[in-house]
């Protein structure tokens, strides 16, 4: 991604400017990533689970099934994306609607990388409700970032955490 200009310093310098460096995502990313998904609250499906338990006393909870993700953005350059999820959980397809979402990239020059973060609302049943998941990334090369799946929530309350990182690529074949 390269260095970012520095600050002119000294008298008759302008003041420093923030970059709006959006642009520099625009285009269709994809990845794909398998992970473990808590299922709490528990989902009525009968999904394959691995048994959790809570401290103290070991309380039985939800569990963890497992999950598999193709993921599909197109970023607009401004901000914004929309996009296609397929999902595979326990081994069957959950159908998921287009999903929306915003995103944002920034210098980090502490470590000397291009940093950023993907909110995405994934639609519900309920056409007035969306479970929002948050995505930290680090920019890798102009068209690869990898990044981390850090919380999901749905009406505010934490739902179905997973843990799942991947690397989103750039598509650089169009039909």
């Amino acid at each position: 991604m390269g260095r970012m200009p520095t600050a002119a310093t000294g008298p008759g310098a302008e003041p420093a400017r923030q970059l709006d460096l959006t642009p520099l995502m625009e285009g269709t990313w994809v990845t794909s990533f398998s992970g473990v998904v808590h299922d709490e609250p528990e989902d009525t499906n009968p999904i394959p689970r691995i048994p959790a338990y809570v401290p103290p006393g070991q309380k039985k909870s939800g569990g963890y099934f497992f999950a598999s993700t193709l993921l599909i953005l197109k970023f607009d350059g401004q901000g914004g994306f929309t996009g296609k999820v397929q999902i595979i959980r326990g081994g069957s397809p959950a159908p998921q609607d287009v999903i929306r979402g915003t995103y944002s990239l920034n210098p980090n020059a502490a470590l000397g990388v291009m940093e950023g973060t993907i909110h995405a609302g994934y639609p519900t049943s309920d056409p007035a409700v969306d479970i929002h998941s948050t995505y930290a990334f680090v920019a890798i090369a102009r068209d690869e970032i990898e990044w981390l799946r850090t919380f999901s929530e749905l009406e505010g309350d934490p739902f179905r955490l997973q843990i799942a990182q991947g690397t989103l690529k750039r598509v650089v074949f169009h039909p």
